[in-house]
């Protein structure tokens, strides 16, 4: 039996939930994981994580609305 795997995990989850949800999305063979929970998780070397940080892009966005011409 194929059992499909998705691609990327986009992990949008609390702090304290983050690791134990990433460690489940890494057992089911995901290897790319966008993370926005605010924490640095620990992933296997061949598990690609990105994370976006959330308050760093609204202040960007923030800054570029109060400085238009």
């Amino acid at each position: 039996m194929h059992r499909d795997v998705p691609d990327i995990a986009v992990l949008t989850v609390p702090r304290e939930n983050a690791q134990s949800v990433v460690d489940r999305v890494v057992r089911a063979g995901i290897k790319a994981i966008l993370n926005f929970a605010p924490t640095q998780l620990q992933v296997p070397g061949d598990v690609t994580v990105k994370t976006v940080n959330m308050a760093m892009e609204l202040e960007g966005l923030s800054f570029a609305l109060s400085n238009r011409d």
